[in-house]
């Protein structure tokens, strides 16, 4: 009973690092890494998309009677080309993967250049914000987080490695691998839900939450990415799910069918005259035999003692009884078939008794 909880235990526990490990990872190789990032950027054409937007935003909000707003905003997406913003996000990125890992000093972002090609444009663009580069603060903060998970995660790893050698241990103590099976299977149904929500319900609030790529071109931007990624991850998850549902199934089926086999099994039932051979119980003598037995030399044979008589007392046979009619019968003619007939005949008092039906008694020799 104490292994059974136990193992039950260990296998919830495992079950649900388990699969904090695995979404873990499943969030480095998508949403965390600079590579998918990058290419998911392409995807969804985000540098034509924000070299649009950026023009126009920065046009519309530069306040200068010498220079109209339009000639503005087609001036700068003249510098603000998808090439040049390719290149300036790409170098953020990959500055903001090393930070975290703690391969480089905290990102920044170099728009000197930017600067100097408008003002060369003849855009009113004071240099003096603009001409060192830009730290980001923000990834200092992130930067903790960062290594604060990092540290949880090699505790998962190790908590995972005990609890795994503890459920095995248990498992082939008792001779029974079903709890290792039920991980597997408990783990792909996790996987399996959460990949699907994943796919579904960004979509649902993608449908109620518009945003207008006109009006708000930075919101449509940003609603279009992370619907890509979000959906991407819950693909991810999904198919290995899928995968360790259809694993773990097999093995519960095949290990249940294995341990209901072996319960079945004669020798599993403790049952220690399933297996006995039958063997007859010695005849005894006949009574008619035990008379005639004659005393060997050197025995003395008892005299034998008379036994109470018993008599045995038959019921009277009635004429519509099979009795009656067996004795009624002819020699040599057909039986009868059994008939109703009248009610039986009481013998009347002192009359002798019927044939069959007077008292027989006998004596028995020891």
């Amino acid at each position: 009973m104490l292994l059974t909880f136990l193992s039950r235990l260990m296998s919830s526990l495992l079950t649900t690092l388990l699969f904090v490990t695995v979404v873990g990872v499943t969030a480095n190789q998508t949403i965390l890494n600079t590579n998918y990032i990058e290419k998911n950027l392409e995807n969804q054409q985000a540098y034509d998309r924000l070299s649009d937007a950026l023009s126009k935003d920065i046009g519309n909000n530069t306040e200068t009677s010498a220079i109209p707003q339009s000639s503005i905003s087609a001036g700068l997406k003249v510098v603000l080309t998808p090439d040049v913003l390719r290149v300036k996000i790409n170098s953020t990125l990959t500055q903001l993967q090393a930070y975290y890992r703690g391969n480089g000093p905290v990102p920044t972002i170099d728009i000197s250049d930017l600067v100097q090609q408008a003002q060369q444009s003849g855009f009113p663009i004071d240099a003096g914000k603009y001409n060192q580069p830009v730290e980001l603060s923000a990834a200092t903060k992130a930067k903790q987080v960062s290594d604060v998970a990092k540290y949880v995660s090699i505790g998962m790893l190790i908590i995972i490695a005990l609890l795994l050698a503890g459920v095995v241990a248990i498992a082939i103590k008792r001779r029974d691998l079903r709890p290792l099976a039920n991980i597997v299977f408990s783990l792909g149904l996790m996987l399996t839900i959460t990949g699907g929500a994943l796919l579904v319900v960004p979509r649902v609030f993608s449908q109620l939450y518009k945003f207008d790529p006109v009006t708000n071109p930075f919101g449509a931007l940003a609603h279009d990415l992370a619907v890509s990624a979000i959906h991407d991850f819950g693909i991810r998850l999904v198919l290995p799910g899928l995968a360790a549902l259809v694993l773990g199934g097999l093995a519960k089926f095949a290990l249940r069918s294995k341990h209901h086999k072996h319960k079945g099994h004669p020798a599993a039932t403790q049952n220690p005259t399933a297996t006995l051979p039958y063997k007859p119980m010695p005849a005894t003598a006949a009574p008619s035999q035990m008379q005639n037995q004659v005393p060997t030399q050197g025995e003395t044979q008892a005299s034998p003692s008379p036994i109470e008589t018993v008599p045995s007392v038959q019921p009277p046979i009635t004429t519509d009884s099979p009795q009656a009619a067996k004795s009624d019968a002819v020699p040599g003619a057909p039986p009868r078939a059994f008939e109703l007939g009248p009610a039986p005949r009481r013998p009347a008092p002192g009359a002798p008794p019927r044939p069959g039906t007077e008292t027989k008694s006998r004596k028995i020799q020891l």
